[in-house]
């Protein structure tokens, strides 16, 4: 069995592996970045192997860091649910909740419930980050996470409450004024809204009945915020994809019209948390929260429509 020292030891490791450097992990583990350094070596003078691969401008794990690092970030965040479970059965819920969810789905749909959440139990407080990237629940410590797609980490536990399809939309103005393609070929020949991080986007793909298509466009305008890309496409600048739950209401409203609908890519969206016997009441409550609160799927597309 490990002694407390080595558990410190690689608490600190473990911390380090996160944030990717010793200077990095030094102010949330409150000492100094050289004492993080001998830290980690005197880990490593314990196990007789090297965790990280180390250079003048990067720190990188080693086979064996990374071995470690998995086991000890999954038995650190046991051990701190087990004690911070301890402390919520008291009764009244506190302690604090770390939730990520994507950006808009976060801000529009996700935001509600936290505010209804926080009322009835004034004693959790909530740390949010909204990010569209997916990020790793035990690694950087989150506690529940909503998440579109198909849930890759087989080590979550994860409730479906609903679905949210990729539609392709563009305002009545621009499709009176350009035409309505009549399947995803003909966008090359229209304006593009084009979600992107690069410069050249990646081709637009779509998925239906008559099989795959890859469609390269020259974009109007790319960018990495489908909320811009949205503003776009009901100002009438071009044809785009947007998530049903960002682009359902504005359907609804007229502002947008769905178009190529028998190529639509549906996605179920999960609420998500670490597994765990020893899992907090607050996580459980808050979770439960979430699936009663977004399985009525209020961005939801009327079937007539």
């Amino acid at each position: 069995m490990a002694s407390i020292d080595e558990l410190g030891d690689v608490a600190v490791f473990v911390r380090v592996a996160e944030v990717h450097g010793f200077g990095k992990a030094a102010p949330g583990l409150g000492i100094s970045a050289s004492q993080v350094s001998r830290t980690v070596a005197r880990l490593e003078e314990t196990l007789g192997t090297r965790l990280f691969h180390r250079t003048t401008r990067s720190l990188a794990l080693t086979e064996a860091g990374r071995e470690l690092f998995e086991r000890a970030a999954a038995a650190l965040r046991d051990l701190d649910e087990a004690t911070r479970g301890t402390r919520d059965h008291g009764g009244e819920l506190r302690g604090t909740l770390r939730v990520t969810a994507p950006v808009q789905f976060g801000n529009r749909w996700v935001s509600p419930h936290i505010a209804s959440f926080s009322l009835a139990h004034p004693g959790v407080r909530f740390e949010l980050v909204f990010d569209d990237r997916i990020v790793d629940l035990v690694a950087e410590g989150f506690d529940v996470a909503v998440r579109a797609g198909n849930l890759k980490d087989s080590g979550l536990i994860g409730r479906k409450v609903g679905e949210t399809r990729q539609l392709t939309v563009a305002s009545p103005a621009y499709l009176a004024r350009k035409g309505i393609p009549a399947d995803p070929t003909a966008l090359a020949g229209h304006e593009a809204l084009v979600f992107g991080r690069d410069r050249v986007p990646a081709p637009l793909v779509f998925r239906g009945p008559a099989g795959e298509r890859r469609i390269r466009v020259e974009p109007r305008l790319v960018g990495n915020s489908v909320e811009a890309l949205y503003e776009a496409a009901v100002a009438g600048l071009g044809i785009t994809r947007l998530p049903s739950a960002l682009a359902a209401p504005a359907v609804h409203q007229g502002l947008l019209v769905r178009i190529l609908a028998e190529w639509e890519e549906v996605m179920p969206i999960w609420v998500v948390h670490a597994p765990g016997r020893n899992l907090s009441p607050k996580v459980r409550a808050f979770a439960q929260h979430l699936v009663d609160g977004l399985s009525p799927q209020p961005w939801s597309l009327c079937p007539s429509t």
